[in-house]
């Protein structure tokens, strides 16, 4: 979002707010919508959204781990980083939990940018949480189930030749 017309990125929110169907959809789109606001300084209203936001997500884990990161963006834009750690921290755990590795990669990168001295911690903590997300897809594409493909040993080398031998 940044460097991009927020009005526009606003108004597209908020269009995608009124077709949400459940109140956990409407939940994650306030999250984003919180950000808009934290972007501008409106620290005030990227707290109402927030607030709103957790009224409306209860079990959507997707929806509570995207409140705790807009949380510690804002924590963090306003002046406040050290306050904005845990928040990333349990925002990075609680995606890991749901399989959202992704928000866990946003999460670990912002915990990196929040703590200068986690930087090199957390930055090797976002790339794997994005590599499992790429293994996860291409066992979903490829129509393995994820427990049969951890069974798998890992080769001792860095070569491949375990997977030739596999489709085989």
């Amino acid at each position: 979002m940044r460097g991009s017309n927020l009005d526009g990125t606003e108004h597209g929110l908020r269009e995608q707010l009124e077709r949400e169907p459940d109140d956990a959809g409407r939940a994650e789109v306030l999250t984003q919508l919180a950000r808009v606001q934290g972007l501008r300084g409106d620290f005030d209203g990227c707290e109402e959204l927030l607030a709103q936001a957790e009224e409306l997500a209860e079990a959507s884990d997707i929806a509570n781990v995207r409140i705790k990161l807009e949380g510690g963006r804002k924590l963090r834009s306003s002046g406040e980083a050290p306050a904005s750690v845990p928040l990333f921290e349990a925002a990075f755990e609680d995606a890991l939990s749901a399989d959202l590795y992704y928000l866990a990669g946003d999460a670990a990168h912002m915990v990196a940018i929040a703590d200068p001295d986690k930087l090199i911690e957390w930055t090797e903590r976002g790339p794997i949480a994005f590599a499992k997300e790429a293994v996860e897809t291409a066992q979903q594409a490829l129509g393995r189930s994820p427990a049969v493909v951890s069974k798998r040993s890992k080769p001792s080398s860095g070569n491949c030749s375990h997977v030739a031998s596999e489709r085989t």
